[in-house]
């Protein structure tokens, strides 16, 4: 007697069915894997930025007060002149830091997935096309 199950249209669609749900759960893997590794960095780069843009908001208003004192006892101005030079500086830096701040990071985050997904995509586009 033959202990093979028949090769028949449920069998195969089951398989593909399995076939389709391993490598979903593959893919899903290699994304957690990733946002582990991403949040890890993430979470302390955030709490150094938090603290150490704390302390340097602190120092720099401090500088600003010293030099709005400075250019209006040095140059003769009034203060609230030298507080409008002082924060139109500002303004100019904080447009050009946003501005760099603002381009696509050399090394995206997800980028394994990404990438997979792109092979992805174009092997099913390229089946579609044999279809």
């Amino acid at each position: 007697m033959n202990s093979t199950p028949p090769d028949t249209l449920g069998s195969k669609a089951a398989a593909m069915l399995g076939a389709l749900l391993d490598y979903i759960g593959i893919r899903l893997q290699l994304l957690r894997l990733e946002a582990e590794e991403a949040k890890g960095g993430l979470v302390r780069k955030a709490a150094l930025i938090v603290a150490g843009g704390f302390f340097l908001l602190l120092s720099w208003i401090g500088i600003c007060a010293g030099l709005v004192g400075f250019l209006a006892l040095k140059l003769g101005w009034s203060w609230w002149a030298a507080a409008f030079l002082v924060a139109g500086s500002h303004l100019v830096f904080g447009v050009v830091f946003l501005l760099l701040a603002a381009k696509k990071p050399k090394n995206p985050l997800f980028g394994d997935s990404i990438r997979e997904f792109a092979k992805d995509r174009d092997w099913l586009n390229s089946h579609r096309k044999k279809d």
